[in-house]
């Protein structure tokens, strides 16, 4: 009879701690509480699609060869100042490849395949190592294991605290405009080729070219 007694003691402890790990924890009244406040909030829905926005306002202006990014990196030597270049289109990491670099055999007569997918750049491999890009006279740039950040437009803190791989004096905001429309006009795909009158704006040279 004891052990009866024990067994159904036993249970109902079982279904208490069972019942209190879904409605709340074991004394732990401020706890209680704010699991019951968690529960019954009504959450806010996104409508906006803000993140798919942000995403898509993105990819075009990574994917317009007549932006210029103004990229700032800061070298790990604190006695090197930090620098700002130009980069026509956007920075590209050395790990994306235009093909998929693993294979997997699936066990039947078509052989290999690979389970990789590309991003919507139709590029495979992810944003790692170094990456680089060309300036608007179509020199070619890139940065390894540097902290770094871009603007489509040069702001406050670049001016104030970097020095800017140009020799154009002037207001560098009116610069990047008159450097953007020369891009337009120049018409060219391809980053890597020079557009003249944009290079000749900012002041930069091309060896070679």
């Amino acid at each position: 009879m004891r052990a009866r007694k024990l067994a159904i003691v036993a249970t109902f402890s079982l279904a208490a701690l069972l019942m209190a790990g879904c409605t709340g924890t074991i004394g732990n009244p401020a706890q209680d509480e704010a699991l019951e406040n968690a529960n019954s909030r009504q959450n806010y829905v996104p409508k906006n699609d803000i993140e798919g926005k942000n995403y898509n306002a993105r990819q075009k202006l990574a994917d317009d060869p007549n932006t210029i990014l103004w990229c700032s990196f800061y070298p790990t030597n604190p006695n090197v100042k930090p620098y700002t270049v130009p980069i026509v289109g956007k920075l590209t990491s050395s790990s994306k490849r235009p093909y998929a670099t693993t294979q997997s055999y699936n066990g039947t007569t078509d052989g290999y395949f690979s389970p990789e997918l590309p991003g919507s750049d139709a590029m495979f491999g992810s944003s790692t190592e170094y990456r680089y890009g060309f300036d608007p006279a179509g020199n070619y740039w890139d940065f390894v294991a540097l902290e770094a950040t871009c603007s489509s437009v040069p702001n406050i803190i670049q001016k104030n605290t970097t020095d800017f791989a140009i020799t154009a004096t002037g207001d560098i905001n009116s610069l990047s405009v008159l450097a953007n429309a020369a891009l337009q006009a120049c018409a060219n795909n391809d980053p890597s080729k020079p557009c003249a009158e944009a290079a000749q704006i900012l002041g930069i040279t091309s060896e070679g070219k």
